[in-house]
């Protein structure tokens, strides 16, 4: 059987938590493709979002481009290595999260290094209850360590 024959199947059989993943588990693996081209535009989109950097004060959520501005100044001399999807969980129909693993080198000098960075997904509940697309609401960067 094919994979996306079987993620069809769970998704009818138990919609809200597997089909939520699925959608998210796409979106993250978006979003790591798109930290990796350092296309950070891809990775906050076009809402507000609330960017936490060590060291870095903001207060609440930006708009877009000052999120990707936050966000390029951050990764800025480092050229990346890998960017892989860690986890991804929906924790309703209305949220969720994806975590990041980061590699990286220092303007091609010393060896690689780590950080974990985490994605909050939200989306609205329209009239009827349909729901919206999944969206960025939250980028967080911890956990930077040498290797």
């Amino acid at each position: 059987m094919s994979r996306a024959f079987l993620l069809a199947f769970a998704c009818a059989a138990a919609p809200l938590r597997l089909c939520a993943q699925s959608d998210l588990g796409a979106l993250a693996a978006t979003a790591a493709s798109a930290w990796a081209a350092h296309d950070f535009a891809g990775v906050v989109g076009t809402g507000r979002v609330e960017v936490r950097i060590s060291g870095v004060s903001a207060a609440g959520p930006l708009p877009s481009d000052q999120a990707v501005a936050l966000l390029v100044n951050h990764v800025r001399g480092a050229e990346e290595v890998e960017v892989t999807v860690v986890t991804v969980m929906a924790v309703s129909e209305l949220s969720g999260y994806a975590e990041l693993r980061r590699r990286f080198r220092q303007a091609r000098v010393g060896g690689a290094q780590e950080e974990t960075v985490l994605l909050g997904f939200t989306r609205a509940k329209g009239a009827g209850g349909s729901l919206g697309p999944w969206e960025v609401g939250v980028v967080e960067v911890v956990g930077r360590s040498g290797r």
